[in-house]
């Protein structure tokens, strides 16, 4: 078995990285995909780590290159594994363990110091990773509420609108504002909700709610809709009266059902949350994994370095990898 960069997959091989991407999956990372995030900056320079037996393709995995500011108020960046997966009709043969091997073996020699991805704690993948050194620094707690439909016709009380394509420069620019000063995800790449945008990865319209004013957006929130609840996993907002103009607007869309938030909208707003009486579970079955591909370390030493216990610590479902 040969481990291989994207650019050293053949075009032959494509159609067994298809079949691989989807067996695990269930989607495509198109070429086309890969070049405009490849180009944004968004990817490590080789894209990411595939297994090949006999010309095939049968392991995948993904590198992005985020950047990140450490708690010391340092900027760099951290590897962040996606999309790691083997064709179903080759696991069980230690393939994805060979090839988060050797994206530390890569990661290690480019001088990047942690490398973190996102899974799921009841997933048979959490146990491969522990085993390859990766802490749980971050178990994402979650807040939910029912929001009761209104008795007689609803009232609009919120000062927020559904955002525009032309919206998208004005949030990277307040998503800039906002976390000026703060530890974790930040700054972003420039350009990156517009990004997903023309990749057709967000809609706008559909998932972007904003706060404006003229000349300058005060708040935004990006939320997943579904027909039983609602999720906002990313809220940004310049003072507290933006920030309940969001939370007012998304209790208005979730009349009738649930309302739920995590990541650093949960942090930033629990006080509110508890105010209105939202439900908070304190460790969720979605975490956050990381370790140092230097040497082997403890959680807590993790979780010191990356400073995701620290108040300041911010990420949000853009960031997400």
């Amino acid at each position: 078995m040969r481990f291989l960069t994207y650019d050293e997959l053949q075009p032959s091989m494509e159609t067994t990285r298809a079949a691989t991407n989807i067996g695990s999956f269930g989607r495509f990372l198109t070429p086309r995909e890969i070049r405009s995030w490849r180009s944004h900056g968004a990817f490590a320079e080789y894209v990411g780590v595939f297994a090949v037996e006999r010309g095939e393709v049968v392991g995948q995995t993904f590198v992005s290159r985020p950047p990140y500011t450490y708690p010391d108020g340092s900027r760099g960046r951290i590897a962040g594994v996606a999309l790691v997966g083997s064709r179903p009709d080759r696991s069980g043969r230690g393939i994805a363990r060979q090839m988060i091997e050797e994206v530390h073996r890569r990661e290690r020699e480019e001088g990047i110091e942690h490398v973190a991805l996102w899974t799921n704690r009841s997933w048979g993948a959490h146990g491969v990773y522990e085993r390859l050194g990766y802490r749980d620094v971050f178990l994402n707690p979650f807040a939910v509420r029912a929001v009761p439909r209104p008795r007689g016709r609803a009232r609009r009380v919120s000062r927020t609108r559904a955002a525009r394509r032309t919206d998208l420069p004005a949030l990277d620019v307040l998503h800039s504002r906002a976390t000026r000063g703060r530890v974790g995800f930040t700054p972003r790449l420039p350009g990156t909700l517009a990004k997903q945008a023309a990749m057709d990865e967000l809609d706008a319209k559909k998932e972007l709610i904003v706060v404006p004013r003229v000349g300058r957006t005060r708040g935004y929130a990006r939320v997943e809709v579904d027909h039983d609840r609602i999720r906002c996993s990313e809220l940004l907002a310049e003072g507290p009266t933006a920030a309940r103009s969001l939370l007012d607007a998304l209790e208005e869309k979730a009349r009738g059902r649930v309302l739920a938030w995590n990541l650093s909208p949960l942090r930033d707003l629990r006080s509110e949350l508890e105010a209105r009486k939202y439900f908070l579970v304190r460790a969720g079955w979605y975490v956050f994994m990381a370790r140092s591909v230097r040497h082997e370390s403890s959680t807590a030493v993790v979780r010191g370095a990356l400073g995701v216990q620290d108040p300041r610590w911010t990420v949000h479902e853009t960031d997400r990898f």
